[in-house]
């Protein structure tokens, strides 16, 4: 494989250039044995990367902006002016990134800070991101932040990664199914009705059921697909854009079987390294818990977090507070953050809960996409037999007649 990467030689100054190596790992290990630092690294492009950039498709992803929070810190610990590398940055490949770094560039030589400007381009900073930059800023720790920022953001996509490609061949598998059931319904069975309707006898209730649902197919399909567009987008607007189905959507995701402990340790891992960030950072606490609650696209969990930062503001601990919802925060949340409160780090068990969910989520995915390998495969064969033994039937009592 082939790398672009950009990096630090011994007097300060900007090294580009490309790598061969087996893997991302061994290219790293080749260019810093060079005594270079290493401020960013990535796969050349493929066509249809490059296709992305001339249509200005491509979009921004986390770790787009893992690796651009690691490369402005890294010029920064380095001693290069902020400025210089906003205009490093703002040479990026991707067209959207480009376009918000000069943004931000015309604010900061407007005389705005660097965190305001960052506020005015929320595709690309959100506003946890942005209040820990401000916090760095005003601390004078502005790259520790920013390196904290990129591990958050590497963390959260290469978790989402994991459970994608976890889940790939269950989808795929029921895609197969669907497939393989429509093909029969409109191609093999309508062929057997032909003969059954010439043998005039009665057939079988399984032949008869099948034979219905193979004629709805064939002259409704269209129908079929329109319903099945019309209930997507009507769901999509209601779970959108009603507070009722924010809420409801939200304890399906919690209370499904199987899938709703893989969302809760996501959820529960992606809030706790964000909390661990934002309070290392010295982020106001309570303005932290009300942000913290944003993290996960899920309604009950931020109505839980606005309720604990208004006790939080009342002088209630978090634990405490926590406890009242039980049902959503498990015990070794309550007691880890209760460890915190009382020895003073609260940013660190935290972070140790983040670990934790992590590695919980990802076992879960696992153990999920080998649990519904064995079901779908069953679920494929019982519609198989289903189909086989609604078609023998008749033919089995034509061939007794005979």
């Amino acid at each position: 494989m082939q790398f672009h990467y950009k990096a630090l030689n011994k007097d300060g100054l900007m090294v580009v250039g490309l790598v061969q190596a087996p893997s991302r790992f061994h290219a790293e290990e080749k260019i810093k044995s060079n005594g270079l630092e290493l401020i960013g690294i990535k796969a050349t492009k493929g066509i249809l990367s490059k296709l992305n950039k001339k249509l200005n498709i491509t979009g921004i992803n986390a770790w787009d902006r893992s690796s651009i929070y690691r490369e402005l810190a890294t010029m920064i610990k380095a001693g290069m002016p902020l400025m210089r590398g906003l205009r490093l940055i703002s040479k990026h490949d991707n067209p959207k990134i480009q376009k918000i770094f000069n943004n931000i560039i015309k604010d900061v030589e407007e005389g705005k800070s660097f965190s305001s400007a960052c506020a005015k381009q929320p595709q690309f900073f959100n506003n946890i991101d942005t209040h820990i930059i401000e916090s760095g800023e005003t601390t004078g720790s502005f790259d520790r932040v920013l390196f904290k920022l990129a591990e958050s953001k590497e963390k959260e996509y290469l978790l989402k990664e994991k459970i994608k490609s976890a889940m790939a061949y269950p989808i795929i598998v029921i895609f197969i199914v669907i497939a393989v059931v429509f093909i029969m319904m409109t191609k093999i069975v309508p062929v057997f009705e032909d003969v059954f309707e010439g043998a005039n006898q009665k057939l079988p209730l399984a032949t008869r059921v099948l034979i219905g649902i193979s004629n709805f197919t064939v002259d409704f399909w269209w129908l079929m697909l329109l319903f099945l567009a019309a209930l997507i987008t009507c769901s999509i607007l209601y779970v959108r854009y009603t507070t009722i189905g924010k809420y409801l959507w939200s304890l399906i995701k919690i209370k499904t079987p199987l899938f709703g402990h893989i969302h809760r340790s996501v959820v529960l891992a992606e809030i706790s390294n964000t909390l661990s960030v934002m309070i290392s950072s010295g982020v106001d606490i309570v303005e932290t818990i009300k942000l913290a609650g944003n993290v996960a696209n899920n309604e009950i969990f931020r109505r839980c977090f606005n309720n604990i930062a208004l006790n939080l503001e009342k002088g209630v601990p978090i634990s405490a507070s926590m406890e009242a919802y039980n049902l959503i925060f498990p015990p070794i949340v309550i007691d880890m953050i209760a460890v915190g409160e009382e020895s003073g780090t609260t940013d660190q068990m935290l972070l140790t809960l983040a670990h934790y969910y992590e590695e919980d989520a990802d076992t879960k995915v696992k153990t999920l996409s080998s649990s519904l390998e064995p079901m779908l495969i069953a679920l494929l064969g019982l519609g198989v037999a289903f189909v086989v033994f609604a078609v023998m039937m008749p033919i089995v009592n034509l061939s007794n007649v005979i």
